[in-house]
């Protein structure tokens, strides 16, 4: 479940850009670890660290949603973290049927967000039409792959699908950590350091 940010002022990049960055660290720590755990825990162990990178997420995901300005971004992410706390209680609480409960929602949604974004790509062409009409194709693999616990079975499945997902909202943290950092400059070093790149290439030139 990837959370598309919203897209944050000028002004709230340059004043937020630490808090992204430690979100973004946070993020793909948490997708390191869930990653990680497939590999390293053995399957009664498994359940138990998935569930904690679950509840993980959703600390992270509920201290994002402080960041974002606005009610409706805020419940939107108020309601993720809800989701990820939830999975990771019944993980804890019903490791048995627990996992095969998360491998269908997680299947389905995959599948359902995948057929989504390709018939808005569809129906409303633009610009970025032919990426969107791709990454919903994969969606609709993974949820696939998901489901029928292929490559992988159904807790090291959700490890690596949690993974991913934490690493990409990891990424998108860090990229606006980056662009808060440098709006945060003092406008005397960005317009130096845009002059000096322009005599640079006129030089190579």
């Amino acid at each position: 479940m990837r959370l598309q940010l919203v897209q944050p002022t000028r002004s709230e990049l340059a004043a937020r850009w630490k808090w992204h960055r430690a979100l973004g660290a946070a993020f793909l720590g948490i997708a390191a670890g869930a990653s990680a755990s497939a590999i390293v825990f053995p399957p009664g162990t498994l359940v138990t660290a998935l569930a904690w990178s679950l509840l993980g997420l959703a600390a992270a995901y509920g201290a994002g949603a402080f960041l974002m300005q606005g009610e409706r971004a805020r419940g939107f992410q108020a309601a993720v973290t809800l989701a990820y706390a939830e999975a990771g209680v019944v993980l804890l609480v019903d490791p048995r049927f627990g996992p095969l409960l998360l491998l269908f929602a997680l299947s389905a949604a995959f599948a359902i967000g995948g057929v989504a974004q390709v018939t808005a790509a569809v129906i409303r062409p633009n610009a970025q039409s032919r990426w969107e009409a791709a990454s919903g194709v994969l969606l609709v693999a993974l949820g696939a792959s998901v489901a029928l616990q292929w490559p992988l079975s159904a807790i090291p499945s959700l490890c690596a699908a949690f993974g991913l997902a934490a690493a990409a909202q990891g990424t998108a943290y860090l990229r606006l950590a980056t662009a808060g950092a440098r709006l945060a400059e003092p406008w005397w070093n960005r317009t130096g350091a845009s002059l000096a790149h322009v005599l640079r290439e006129n030089m190579q030139r």
